[in-house]
């Protein structure tokens, strides 16, 4: 099934990508939240941000293993666009940050 892709740092922006998640299934649309958060994630969420992470070549460790926020932040950048791109159930996607 084909979903749009509602991501977001799940840690710091929750609630704000639980309403937005809902605004777009409320719509008819299939939702998949996506978390790319660095820390724990604040609501309930469809895509980890460790399934995320597991998708940089360096393997999750290398995106949540830092405690630098902003290596984390680019590592997790690499990680999403492999993790895009490994994906076939797409049909939109919206982010928030």
């Amino acid at each position: 099934m084909k979903r749009v892709y509602v991501v977001g740092t799940a840690d710091t922006k929750g609630e704000e990508l639980a309403f937005l998640a809902d605004a777009v299934a409320a719509t008819g649309a299939a939702v998949a939240r996506v978390d790319v958060g660095t820390r724990n994630a604040t609501v309930p969420i469809d895509v980890s941000a460790e399934e995320v992470a597991g998708h940089h070549p360096g393997g999750s460790s290398a995106v949540l293993g830092s405690d630098d926020r902003g290596t984390a932040v680019a590592a997790m950048a690499i990680a999403f666009t492999r993790f895009v791109q490994s994906r076939t159930d797409i049909s939109g996607m919206i982010g928030i940050g």
